[in-house]
């Protein structure tokens, strides 16, 4: 295994720039986006679903006299399949959106009040994988139009470890033969042919990655599975094939600098790793210099971030980097990825364009689909 010494920093190779709509405005909060196959930008809100295309603005909101509109205006989740539909997760269950029919379609069973969609992905079999609050994790298959559920009530061998599955806890393995997932109580894996859970309940080849018992943010880098282990402070590589950790990040360069319950992680174009807590902490990974620097708010300061952290994260193709916060959006132009001493940010206003005449509305997460044309960029209004 290689260990990796994390290191303080003078300073962040990049400044920021941002939206700023007024002090503490819930308009700003920023959790959904998605760019899909189309090119059209899909917002998610508290008050509706938003698509951005070339100045023109689709709202769509939740009707209760039609079945066929939003199952909810608050959104928490966004993702489109192989067929183009757009699945949306709300704090009342999904729905997905048909664009030759231009309607929403629900599942009944799941759009209750007490059915918050936190995750929603398309695996690499076209199968939609979600997540409901404290309900464990859902399946529904493309083919034959069946919703499965596991949790903790599941048969022993398709058992969660637990029914709460963490925000930004469910990813593909990088082998696509099967999905990780990190619960409030452990890891788990689900095995695609199978359809078993493993976990640290169910572990026979005694894995040492499900002994781990407060893990949170999962992503993926190259052929491992990397999440971060809060009770030890650091960021673990760990190899699915040879099902062993193979590097490790230390978290607690200084006493200052504390992560507490990490909950997004992201690697860049260069590898370099951003990372965002529930505690207000965020901070930058330089792997090649060994070097962790934190990510400061200053209010006031027009080149810090724009908030104590950041909600999302996605980076186009042509190298722009793009930052949802509880307080706008904060962009980093392509360029500068590639040269961080010569970086050139760009601040969009979505106020004109998107919200005219709608002050209460505001974004709730964002994505970007992988068939995205290479060098395509959001086109926003700048300020």
């Amino acid at each position: 295994m290689i260990y990796f010494h994390s290191v303080s920093a003078q300073r962040l190779p990049y400044t920021f720039d941002h939206l700023k709509v007024s002090d503490n405005s819930i308009e700003n909060i920023i959790k959904c986006m998605l760019k899909d196959r189309n090119g059209y930008l899909w917002l998610g809100t508290a008050s509706g679903l938003k698509r951005y295309d070339s100045g023109f603005t689709t709202t769509f909101k939740h009707n209760s006299k039609d079945d066929n509109s939003l199952v909810h205006n608050s959104i928490e989740s966004l993702c489109e399949d192989k067929q183009g539909r757009i699945w949306v997760g709300t704090t009342e269950g999904i729905c997905f959106f048909d664009k030759k029919k231009n309607a929403f379609f629900t599942f009944k069973e799941l759009n209750k009040t007490d059915y918050a969609c936190l995750n929603i992905i398309c695996d690499s079999r076209g199968n939609i994988w979600f997540s409901i609050r404290d309900k464990g994790l859902y399946k529904f298959d493309t083919k034959t139009n069946k919703l499965y559920n596991f949790s903790i009530e599941s048969s022993q061998t398709k058992k969660l470890s637990s029914n709460r599955v963490f925000r930004k806890g469910l990813v593909e393995d990088p082998n696509k033969n099967g999905l990780w997932i990190s619960c409030n109580e452990a890891l788990n894996f689900l095995d695609y042919s199978s359809q078993k859970i493993y976990n640290k309940s169910f572990n026979p080849k005694k894995a040492d990655v499900f002994n781990l018992t407060n893990i949170s943010a999962l992503t993926t880098n190259e052929n491992n599975l990397v999440f971060t282990d809060n009770h030890n402070q650091e960021i673990v590589w760990y190899n699915t094939r040879l099902q062993k950790n193979v590097r490790t990040f230390g978290l607690n360069p200084n006493p200052n600098i504390s992560f507490s319950g990490v909950y997004q992680l992201f690697f860049d174009s260069n590898s370099n790793i951003w990372v965002s807590s529930y505690n207000k902490k965020m901070a930058y990974i330089d792997l090649k210099k060994q070097q962790l620097i934190p990510i400061e708010y200053e209010k006031g300061n027009s080149i810090s971030f724009s908030a104590y952290n950041f909600i999302d994260i996605f980076q186009e193709k042509n190298g722009t980097i793009w930052f949802g916060t509880q307080n706008g959006i904060n962009t980093i132009n392509g360029l500068a990825t590639q040269n961080p001493n010569e970086q050139l940010f760009e601040v969009y206003d979505f106020s004109k364009e998107l919200f005219r005449n709608k002050p209460n509305d505001f974004f709730r997460d964002f994505r970007v689909d992988e068939k995205t044309a290479a060098g395509g960029c959001l086109q926003m209004k700048t300020v």
